[in-house]
């Protein structure tokens, strides 16, 4: 956490690349202590390119930092614990930690037997793989491969994805 420029980054527990957190996404305090566990919602920032963390909770209440005169530390600890919060429920998710070769016809094929693909759209690369947009034809379904496929690799897949509520539907 950068306390002097009011951003810094969450390491997420499924191993996925840091996420960035400016203090503006802190629901509950005015900083965040690394090694802190949090909930975050994961939103896909067009201009920057990668995701982003809204809705931040599990801030420092004081904004007092634990480890006054000890040295700053920029990232959250390796291993700190991040979980998505529950995000409000829509159509639309997103998927990322996609592989090199993912196509929105390969998404399509892929995700057919899970519902009705209405929408795909592919973002761009981040770190850790292709990012993507779906919207499925019921919340019920976006629903369904959040809590199933996040962290699993659908069938086809050589490694897990990641899935998450877009909240940009």
């Amino acid at each position: 956490w950068f306390e002097e420029k009011g951003f810094g980054f969450i390491t997420p527990d499924d191993g996925s690349g840091d996420i960035f957190v400016h203090r503006t996404a802190l629901t509950d305090g005015p900083m965040l202590v690394p090694g802190t566990r949090v909930t975050y919602e994961a939103q896909w920032n067009n201009i920057k390119n990668k995701l982003v963390a809204a809705k931040v909770a599990g801030a420092n209440q004081n904004g007092m930092d634990p480890n006054a005169g000890a040295p700053a530390q920029a990232y959250a600890q390796p291993g700190a614990a991040a979980q998505p919060a529950a995000a409000a429920q829509s159509e639309e998710v997103i998927l990322s930690c996609l592989p090199a070769t993912c196509t929105e016809e390969s998404l399509r094929t892929t995700f057919a037997p899970y519902g009705t693909v209405v929408e795909c759209r592919m973002l761009g690369d981040n770190a850790n793989g292709k990012v993507a947009t779906m919207r499925m034809g019921a919340a019920a379904q976006a629903a369904w491969l959040v809590q199933n496929l996040n962290g699993n690799m659908p069938v086809g897949f050589e490694t897990p994805i990641q899935v998450a509520f877009s909240q940009n539907p």
